[in-house]
């Protein structure tokens, strides 16, 4: 009796393997086939865009398609000006 319940323990922890790997496999593939997803699954919402690294761009229909984009920031340093008359600061 010990032996038939160890089989059936087996079978059932078998086939939880296996359907843990097919969902697993499956959020895999629907994260690459919708960028709605993707973002949804990877990235949080923010009201400012100071918070942001990556936009979901999402064009007008039938204008191309939804992509995430990071960001990329420059600071901007202004040029110091000797002439005459120039506002400083």
């Amino acid at each position: 009796m010990a032996v038939r319940a160890c089989r059936h323990d087996l079978t059932v922890t078998s086939y939880l393997m296996g359907v843990s790997a097919l969902l697993h496999i499956l959020a895999f593939l629907a994260t690459h086939w919708s960028t709605r997803l993707a973002a949804a699954v990877s990235a949080s919402t923010t009201t400012r865009l100071h918070d942001a690294d990556k936009v979901l761009v999402v064009p007008e229909k039938f204008n191309g398609s939804m992509e995430i984009v990071k960001l990329e920031r420059r600071v901007l340093v202004r040029a110091c000006s000797k002439r005459r008359g120039a506002p400083s600061g």
